[in-house]
């Protein structure tokens, strides 16, 4: 998707975009950086906001969920060093909890593979956000995120990597 510039949407709040042969959508972002969907740290948890943020949307009815590398990286360096690092079970039951709640409400939920985050703050205060065990965790819950059936559409990242995910949709 991101290789294809008829289709890209951006990221700018109310943004209304046509797709190639469709009708005009409108795009709203309420991704927030730093975010987690487990428990709160620079804002509140995707767990606690998404009934406020995404489905009482007015005339919303699609969410594209791509969250869940804070709540792995931030454990055990200098962001939190004292959080408790979650499993990747604990990530996944938040990720069906937002999809039970989707499609309780008629949404579509769609899911986005997490980036890879390697060297992410080497030889900086935070060092310690990527570590094998880490990338474990963003492996098993990518592997989640492209077999689970309650999510209708997957939307792979456009980087290639130790994963071999490369843009493209199924």
């Amino acid at each position: 998707m991101a290789d294809d510039k008829k289709t890209q949407l951006g990221t700018a709040p109310g943004r209304t975009v046509r797709p190639t042969g469709g009708a005009p959508v409108a795009v709203l972002n309420q991704g927030i950086s730093g975010d987690k969907v487990l428990s709160d740290r620079m804002g509140v948890n995707a767990l606690a906001r998404f009934d406020r943020d995404v489905l009482s949307q007015p005339k919303a009815d699609t969410a594209v969920l791509m969250m869940g590398i804070n709540d792995i990286g931030w454990p055990g360096c200098g962001l939190a060093p004292n959080d408790r690092e979650p499993t990747a079970d604990e990530i996944i039951a938040g990720y069906r909890q937002l999809i039970a709640r989707a499609h309780a409400h008629n949404f579509r939920i769609l899911g986005a593979t997490l980036t890879p985050f390697g060297d992410a703050f080497k030889g900086t205060p935070f060092e310690g956000y990527y570590t094998d065990d880490k990338e474990k965790i963003r492996v098993a819950v990518n592997e989640f995120i492209r077999m689970i059936s309650p999510v209708p559409l997957l939307m792979i990242s456009s980087v290639r990597n130790k994963d071999g995910c490369i843009s493209s949709l199924r």
